[in-house]
């Protein structure tokens, strides 16, 4: 059963009658990763006030003071969560002075430089035997400096309207981790598209699109289609394609034979080896009568007799 001491005190001729319970509440915050902890008030027995508790008035209470001594602590630069926890009580304490102003924030120094004070607590509860409060004070402090030493500062000082008498207890200051690194950049990659396209990357390949047209790259094969048609491959021969027509990629054909194309305009642009036109062939059949087949020959007759067969001439 925690032992309660009684004390009366007199402050400057003021008799403030003050029943203590002496039994401090120990630090509420457990351990955890990213956290630390600062302790300015061991929890457990006090013998006096004065060796905890921190008053906005010094000038009427001389024997108290407005701060704790600094406190050696190790906390590294980083993006902190704040929270305070203090702490007023006494057996008497409901039925005593108001004190509307109980409230104290950390100073952070980093040797003899002060880097940044925390935001204040509320004040704490009035009319009550023991008031308690744990604050978050501050969310994503930013500190660009290690700390270490703190300072736990009432708030209200040198305020003279009321002792605001507290004990503070502790802090916690929780590190924010870092955001993840960026996804390391992507490699470039060759970009095919033509004007308007949605372009898939692919390895490099040659683009025989023209605008707003779609390529298929094939090897290369002689492209014999004429406007918006397409051609199968073919062995090589000569291109007869039109302008706008969709060709196989690969680079130039190697080039082909000479031949005639003999299709005519608008036709299927198919060509054919050249066919020389030869005159059809003139057939005279000698007569088989007497004196049909007379010929001068040296100035003299020559004839046929009824029984030659026919023979094919061709004399003038």
């Amino acid at each position: 059963m925690p032992k309660i001491i009684l004390l009366l005190f007199l402050l400057m001729g003021f008799q403030v009658p003050h029943a203590l319970a002496t039994e401090i509440p120990p630090c509420p915050f457990n351990p955890q990763t990213g956290r630390t902890i600062v302790n300015f008030t061991i929890g457990g027995h006090i013998a006096t006030l004065e060796e905890a508790a921190i008053v906005s008035d010094t000038q009427n209470y001389p024997t108290f003071t407005y701060r704790k001594n600094s406190l050696p602590a190790t906390l590294s630069a980083g993006v902190y969560n704040i929270t305070l926890f203090g702490v007023d009580l006494g057996i008497d304490r409901a039925s005593l002075v108001t004190e509307p102003n109980e409230r104290w924030f950390v100073i952070l120094s980093n040797g003899s430089n002060e880097v940044v004070r925390t935001n204040p607590t509320d004040d704490l509860q009035d009319g009550v035997n023991t008031a308690t409060q744990e604050k978050v004070v501050n969310t994503s402090l930013d500190l660009l400096l290690d700390i270490d030493s703190f300072v736990a500062y009432h708030a209200q000082y040198p305020d003279t309207s009321s002792p605001n008498s507290l004990f503070p207890i502790c802090a916690a200051f929780d590190l924010i981790p870092p955001p993840p690194p960026p996804p390391p950049a992507i490699p470039p990659v060759q970009d095919n598209s033509v004007d308007g396209d949605v372009n898939i990357a692919t390895p490099p390949v040659q683009d025989h699109a023209v605008e707003g047209a779609s390529v298929i790259d094939m090897p290369p094969t002689q492209d014999n289609v004429y406007a918006n048609a397409i051609s199968n491959p073919t062995p090589p021969v000569q291109d007869n394609v039109v302008s706008g027509g969709v060709g196989g990629g690969g680079g130039p054909p190697p080039p082909p034979p000479p031949i005639i194309d003999n299709s005519i305009s608008g036709g299927s642009g198919y060509v054919v080896p050249p066919v020389l036109a030869a005159p059809p062939p003139v057939i005279v059949y000698t007569p088989i009568f007497p004196d049909a087949g007379i010929h001068r020959r040296g100035g003299e007759k020559e004839k046929n007799t009824l029984w030659n067969l026919p023979y094919l001439i061709n004399k003038e």
